[in-house]
């Protein structure tokens, strides 16, 4: 008959990570070994799966279709010209996207 009565109990992390099947073979088999005669690690298993399962079973909320607008908002259409002393290769930034071009001494940004 089992026993509960083990005075070693397996630490919460690692029977998350069993539970979740992120343990190494050799330590998911020294785990179940343990849960063989420990019905409170056992239940302890179950509660972190059964909790796993509803939490995946939560439906994501959608966010307001204007949200990701406001985030980020369109960058501008213009650019700025700013003159480099060293004479790098700029960059012009275009529809706020950064593409490269020969050699010049200006950088162009977003207005």
């Amino acid at each position: 008959m089992e026993s509960d009565a083990h005075e070693v109990h397996i630490d919460d992390r690692t029977l998350n990570r069993f539970a979740d099947g992120g343990l190494t073979e050799r330590a998911s088999d020294a785990v179940r070994l343990h849960l063989g005669s420990c019905a409170a690690c056992r239940r302890e298993v179950q509660l972190i799966r059964a909790l796993s399962a509803a939490i995946r079973a939560v439906p994501t909320p959608k966010p307001p279709d204007e949200l990701f607008g406001e985030l980020f908002p369109e960058a501008p259409k213009t650019a700025a010209v700013i003159p480099l002393a060293d004479g790098r290769l700029g960059r012009d930034v275009v529809d706020g996207r950064p593409r490269s071009v020969g050699p010049s001494k200006h950088y162009r940004v977003g207005a």
